[in-house]
């Protein structure tokens, strides 16, 4: 056997020579170093990641939530009855910036849609002034005739079904009826399928009125849709709420939009 060899006797267990100790030395000092660097990196940046979930939160409840909301909402034709709560303008110009671009860009397209309905149905709303006008209001209590109107020229509930102590007023029914009516000029069963389907004619019982004459005396309303459809002033109505709906189209593309990209 060559002397000074670096031989073990069998059974017994080697140890690492000084050279082994700092190749082990040297090995481990990346993982000291990220584990301090972890630590001191983790100290700075868990207040940023906590104030940008608040941040992210704060968003979502005070900004996101109310508009996917307001969009799930626009489902008639009566945009009364959800576009005066609009949930974006009250959003400051600080809370806007902190939106994506992308995403703010989209909301915003989605409320310019709003804004041009609401401004397509404020034509309509003056376009029924004269819907409204005693004139017309005389001939359409004409077409339901004496026996379902009170003296003030309002519909008795218990003529059509609702309650003795409920009326409707004629322009309330003007309100509900006539705009329907010129959408489905030439369909008459498709206008007040649409009226009964009609949220803000079930807030005032409008719906329940129109089915009850459709069941028990449906010449009033044949009656009725010939005062609507046969004035002078249906060719403007046509163009009023051919607008609204192509509005109303672009209004809820938008919202189904908003609805996919906000959703909860």
């Amino acid at each position: 056997m060559l002397s000074g060899a670096n031989t073990q006797d069998a059974g017994h267990v080697a140890f690492p020579v000084p050279d082994d100790w700092a190749s082990i030395a040297i090995a481990l000092i990346p993982y000291f170093i990220s584990g301090l660097l972890g630590a001191v990196l983790g100290a700075f940046l868990a207040p940023w990641f906590g104030q940008l979930l608040q941040d992210k939160r704060y968003i979502r409840s005070t900004v996101f939530d109310p508009i996917y909301n307001f969009a799930a909402a626009l489902e008639s034709h009566q945009p009364a009855l959800a576009l005066d709560a609009d949930p974006w303008s009250p959003v400051t110009h600080a809370d806007r910036q902190r939106i994506r671009k992308s995403t703010r860009r989209s909301i915003e397209r989605f409320f310019a849609a709003a804004q041009a309905f609401s401004d397509a149905h404020s034509l309509l709303e003056q376009h029924l002034v004269f819907a409204k006008s005693p004139d017309f209001l005389r001939t359409y209590e004409a077409a339901f005739g004496p026996g379902y109107l009170n003296s003030a020229g309002a519909v008795e509930g218990n003529k059509v079904g609702l309650p003795l102590n409920w009326q409707i007023a004629s322009v309330t029914m003007i309100h509900w009826t006539y705009p329907s009516l010129i959408r489905h000029i030439d369909d008459q069963q498709a206008a007040w399928t649409e009226v009964m389907q009609s949220k803000g004619a079930k807030q005032n019982g409008v719906d329940r009125a129109i089915a009850f004459l459709l069941t028990h005396d449906p010449i009033v309303l044949n009656r009725i849709r010939d005062v609507c459809t046969k004035n002078s002033m249906v060719n403007e109505a046509m163009i009023f709420v051919a607008n609204l709906d192509l509005k109303h189209k672009a209004l809820l593309k938008q919202a189904n939009l908003i609805r996919d990209m906000l959703a909860p």
